[in-house]
Order: structure tokens, then sequence, then C-alpha cells
């Protein structure tokens, strides 16, 4: 029986380059052409750190692993896996619990060793000490380039970045004039639009909503129109939350701040948190050839935020979407989410927050849940409708019967081998050490547990009798969230997503909006099969 056998490679952006994935499963499989092991895939992160685990070829295989699709895994070493040892600790045994071999090449690491444990507990912890001198070198290389002066930040709007070269004349590695550190210097044109900004908040009063489609009607390019390697959607057009954050920035009066934050990994979810540091580490520094806006206007501004600001404790408590349909509305016109423009209206987002999108139709909130939810107390109770899901699901279900049958036809003998082979390795076999012998027992056993898994029947016949007690249920949960009942939203929206799916709203002529969407009963029982579409004017 073939060896079945995997590659794991990473490089990180900080020192690697995409080289450095082919060096690495060449090495990979060339220790698989040595053991005569048949590489059968390749799992590959490009340019994503080590401290990430949240890399998707890196889930990709430890989900392969842990359904036992090969036998070894390979990788360059430890480090390749993760640079977290929590993480690399809780990786490892998955791996080595679902019975697959695990060998990094250069750390000589290799799960069938007596020292596996001890092994990579070193390993990990090197690997994650290696990350920590690696950020303290870096922020002090910063440091340095701060305290003389340097930007560290990205491109802020009003200003160009210029580079500045070593003055004793240097060259880079590829023969170019070496860089030292990078200055800001105001852009005229950029710089003119910021203090209009400010004029127009400031001394004449206009909303931040206001400014930015005022902007936008003139086509003027936003912050991130100039952002290169952007790609999501806004990037074209002004909103009101790029303009309080230029009202905001202290930069515009030459004031320039680094080091005022720093970034942690939050130990249960992995994701950096943003944290003050206190204010003797900040490095600040007065540029007055940056200043763009006098003290006195951005102290009117700010003034303004204090004077527009709402004491309302309620309304800085955020919570959960209180509506039925909230979080599935989305204008067609340009992809944003429609919300509640007052208290009983949707509107566009990109809309209402500086006219970057020309949909300007709201509709009732009352009047779109009446139109899209009221039918389905007749829809999801209509007995020829039924009758089409209960037969497709169980011509499916016989299907599925079919092929366990056959499958299991084949079980008792397998399963008769796979016994033999384990009562022979229970009574030990005498070219096999202990640690060897556990991990020959592991993998057998796994292989035995696939095995009865895989004959288990994936569909009870009784479910057919839940589909029209289902639909019931539900049509009483949206009867009850269309009266307000906050239970009964709640428990609707937890099946609504998957019934209807992104509900789209494109405006057309004379004022109209039309709701598009998609209609899936199968999803009351958490099925995915069947769905029809649906258009309703509103």
């Amino acid at each position: 029986m073939k060896t079945a056998a995997v590659t794991y490679a990473r490089y990180s952006s900080d020192a690697q380059d995409a080289s450095s994935i082919e060096d690495q499963q060449r090495n990979c499989r060339r220790r698989a052409d040595t053991e005569r092991w048949i590489v059968v895939a390749q799992f590959a992160d490009a340019a994503m750190t080590g401290s990430n685990n949240a890399r998707p070829q890196y889930r990709t295989m430890l989900a392969a692993a842990e359904r036992r699709e090969f036998d070894v895994l390979l990788v360059d070493d430890l480090s390749r896996l993760t640079r977290d040892s929590v993480e690399q600790e809780r990786a490892i045994r998955r791996i080595e619990f679902a019975g697959v071999r695990l060998i990094a090449l250069s750390d000589g690491y290799d799960s069938l060793s007596k020292s596996r444990k001890i092994h990579r507990q070193v390993k990990g912890i090197m690997n994650e000490v290696f990350l920590d001198d690696l950020a303290e070198r870096v922020h002090r290389g910063s440091m340095g380039k701060a305290l003389r002066g340097f930007w560290l930040g990205g491109k802020p709007h009003g200003y160009r970045l210029r580079p500045v070269l070593d003055p004793s004349g240097k060259l880079d590695p590829y023969g170019n004039p070496a860089r030292v550190g990078t200055m800001l210097e105001p852009d005229p044109a950029q710089a003119a639009v910021v203090r209009e900004i400010f004029e127009a908040w400031a001394v004449q009063g206009l909303s931040a909503i206001t400014i930015a489609a005022a902007l936008n009607a003139r086509g003027v390019p936003s912050p991130g129109s100039f952002w290169s390697g952007r790609k999501a959607r806004r990037c074209s057009g002004w909103m009101q939350s790029a303009v309080r954050s230029i009202l905001r920035n202290p930069l515009y009066t030459g004031r320039q701040h680094w080091n005022t934050h720093q970034f942690l990994k939050e130990p249960e979810t992995g994701k950096d948190r943003r944290r003050k540091r206190p204010k003797a580490e900040h490095v600040e520094h007065h540029h007055e050839h940056l200043r763009l806006v006098s003290d006195e206007l951005f102290a009117l501004a700010a003034a303004r935020f204090g004077s527009l600001a709402d004491g309302d404790p309620r309304l800085k408590k955020g919570g959960k979407p209180k509506h039925l349909l909230s979080g599935q509305l989305k204008c067609a016109a340009c992809g944003s989410n429609y919300v509640l423009g007052d208290k009983i209206k949707y509107r566009c987002a990109g809309y209402a927050a500086g006219r970057a999108c020309s949909n300007d139709v709201w509709v009732r909130r009352d009047a779109l849940e009446e139109t899209i939810l009221r039918p389905l107390d007749r829809r999801l109770l209509e007995p020829k409708r039924l009758g089409r899901m209960v037969n497709w699901m169980r011509t499916e279900y016989a299907r599925r019967m079919a092929a366990d049958r056959r499958a299991a036809d084949a079980v008792p003998r397998d399963l008769a081998e796979l016994d033999a082979r384990l009562a022979r390795l229970r009574g030990g076999v005498a070219d096999l050490e202990a640690d060897e012998l556990a991990a020959a027992i592991a993998r057998v056993e796994a292989k035995r547990r696939a095995l009865l898994a895989a004959t288990g029947l994936g569909v009870e016949g009784r479910v057919f009798d839940l589909l029209p007690r289902a639909a019931e249920a539900f049509r009483a949960q949206i009867a009850q969230g269309l009266e307000g009942d906050p239970a009964a939203v709640a428990a609707a929206r937890l099946v609504l997503p998957g019934l209807l799916g992104p509900i789209r709203l494109e405006p057309s002529a004379g004022g109209a909006l039309w709701a598009s969407y998609g209609l899936s009963f199968t999803a009351l029982l958490r099925s995915s099969a069947g769905t029809d579409g649906r258009g309703d004017r509103i």
C-alpha cells in the first residue's frame, strides 16, 4: 500500500520572497522521493506571518489531516506551521491524533520519535521568541527614524511621500541610492480640499454628509482613490467617515505623532487589539511646513464636535439587530447595505453617508416586511410546494441509502482485517519499540473509526414529517416578529438568511424599488438544496 504524503510551506513578507515556497516544497519532495512516498497535495500560504493562525491553506491542511486524507505531513521546519507555541502544540496534537506522521526536515523532528514532545516544545519556544526579538528590532529601528523626524505611517490625505536618500551616496543592493527614511510634504491639490473641509465644517456649519456629497458632486478624488493596493468598494467616493477622520487629525496643524498605540494579540481569538501606549512613550514633532490649517480653525472644528456629541448613554451601547430584515438588505446600485435612516424607513448607506451612490430611494420598514414576509404565511404551508420538497428529499434519501448499502457490503471484510491487525499490534511486535507501537495502533484505530463512520445512515426517515411542522413553527415566528416580539425576531433571524439570502433592492423609474431574493425552503431543515427565485415591487 502506497504512503500518501502532503507538503506545507509558508513564507512571511518580512524577510522572504515567493521563491521560498518552491525551495521548501522541493526539500520536502526530495524526502518523499527518498522514502518512495507519493505526494498527493501541496499546501502553501504566501506572504503570511507565522503568528497568523487563520491562514487559509494551513486550515485546509489541518482539516484534511483530521479526515485522514494522507499519511505523512512534510514541512521544512516547525516554524512553517506556526510561530505560536500554543498553536503549535494544539495543531501537532490534532495531526498526530488523526494518525498522521509529521516530519520537519530542517529541525529533525519526527512524530515517531520518543523525544518528540521535548523536541517540539523547545522549537516552539525558540520560534515564538524569534518573533518577539524581530518585533523588538523592528520597533527599535522605527523608533530611531521617528526620533529623527521621519514619517512612519501611511499616506494621509493632503500630503505626498518624499524619500530621503543617504547623504553619503550609499547604494542599496540593487545599485540605487539608499533610502534612509520618508518625509511628508503637502500636496497642493489635496491640501486645498482639506482646508475646504475644515472651513465648511467649522465656519459654515455644514454637516459631514453635506460636505462629502458636495465633493462627490464635483468629482473630487477621495482618499481611497489614491490607494493603489485597495480593491474594496468605496475606494472612489467620499464618505462622511473620511470627512470626520480628517477633521480630527492633528497632523494638519503640523503635529506629527508616532508610537501612540500598539497592537496586542487576544489569546482566545488570535485577533489584534489596539491599545494606547503611555504618554511618556509617544514621539511627537512639530513641523511647521506640514501645517495645512491654523490652530484656531482646528480648535473650532474640535469644539463643534463637542457641541454635537449626544450624551445619551443608550446611543453608545450598540446591540443586535431589532428587525427581521436588518442586515440582509443590499443596494443593487453600489453594494452598500440598506440601513435605517430614521425610525421607520431604510435607505442606502452609500447615499446616506455622502452621496457616494445615486440610489436615493427610501422604503418604509413595515412596507418592506409586509411585501417580503407576509407572503411566506401562504408559501411556507402551500401543500404542492411542500409535497415537491418531500419528494426531492425522499429521492435523495434513497440515493444515499443505496450508496451506504454498497459501502456496507465491503465493511465486514475490511473490519475483520483491521481487527486482526489491531490484535497483532496490541499483542506486541518484537521489532517495534513502545512509542512506535502506540503510533501504529493509533493509525489503525483511526482507519477503523473512519470505516465505521462511512457506513452511518445520513438521513432519518422521520425527517420528512418535520418539514410541515418546521414551516408552521417558522411562520408563527414571522407573524410574531412582525408584531414586534423581540424573542420571535431573534428566533426568526436564525433562519431568514438561509431562507431568503441577500435581498437586493434596486431603484426603478418613478421612485419604485424592486426587491430580488432567493427562496430556499430547505433552510428550515438546515439543508442547502432547491431554490426558487422571487422579485417584489415595493
